[in-house]
């Protein structure tokens, strides 16, 4: 295939080594096959209804959380909470964008008898110290180990 093949050499164009060592080719083609997938109406908005979909409000995070037609996990992310300044604007915006449409997500699932088949999970991946900066953000200084645990992941040492 065209696209693979010139996707695959310019990936290993200076990573000769680095790439004989990965999935590299292997991820290609599984990103290849998905494009051509009939997954892909899972994407396709044009089959929701303009009252579901404004039900959820009108962002990319929001149309992410309209996913289904039968795939197996959806991944939706919501940039915008790694708040070093203005804390507490980028929270109420991302709170608009993300509490209504997680609400409508889980009452949509609950009406349609999804819910108790279905993992909702809101992720995050890192925590703040509540001390606010003088910039209105929140953060950690680098290098700083506030807790850890043994190699094996057993004995917590803090």
């Amino acid at each position: 295939m065209l696209v693979q093949r010139l996707v695959s050499q310019a990936f290993r164009q200076g990573r000769r080594l680095q790439t004989a060592r990965t999935l590299h080719l292997h991820t290609v083609e599984r990103a290849l096959k998905l494009m051509s997938s009939e997954h892909l109406k899972a994407f396709d908005l044009d089959e929701v209804p303009k009252a579901v979909q404004e039900s959820y409000g009108n962002t990319n995070f929001v149309r992410g959380c309209l996913v289904e037609q039968g795939v197996q996990a959806v991944e939706v992310t919501l940039q915008g909470f790694d708040s070093h300044a203005n804390n507490f604007v980028a929270h109420q915006q991302n709170g608009a964008i993300l509490d209504p449409a997680i609400a409508r997500l889980v009452q949509e699932l609950k009406e349609r008898d999804l819910f108790d088949s279905t993992a909702v999970l809101c992720i995050s991946k890192f925590s703040r110290t509540p001390k606010v900066n003088p910039l209105d953000g929140r953060g950690l200084h680098s290098g700083l180990v506030l807790g850890a645990t043994d190699p094996e992941g057993n004995e917590k040492n803090l």
